[in-house]
């Protein structure tokens, strides 16, 4: 199994990373038949004007296949909106795989 970290730089708050992200990912892993393990998840925060600030969150996976599952991974996080800055990282080692930016 392969440890991967999706990295979205967004507000988004964990019920919301929920039933935007992680939810239609799992799903649509399942429905590929691709084996995925959720392990995850945390949100990013920063003194912004002397408040917290949510900037980011992410979603910690492991997959049995990352060729299989990256297709539908990027598909999942497209459909969902994320922003082009997303980054799909393999956390040991950590190396980024794959930004919604880059061209496929």
């Amino acid at each position: 199994m392969l440890y991967l970290c999706i990295h979205i730089p967004d507000a988004v708050e964990p019920i919301e990373r929920g039933e935007r992200f992680e939810d239609p990912l799992f799903d649509a892993l399942e429905a590929e038949g691709i084996e995925a393990e959720w392990l995850g998840g945390g949100t990013a925060l920063e003194t912004v004007d002397g408040r917290m600030t949510i900037t980011g969150c992410d979603i910690e996976f492991e997959v049995a296949d990352i060729a299989l599952a990256l297709p539908v991974i990027r598909r999942v996080l497209t459909e969902a909106e994320a922003p082009p800055d997303t980054t799909i990282r393999q956390c040991e080692p950590e190396v980024v795989i794959h930004r919604l930016s880059e061209e496929v």
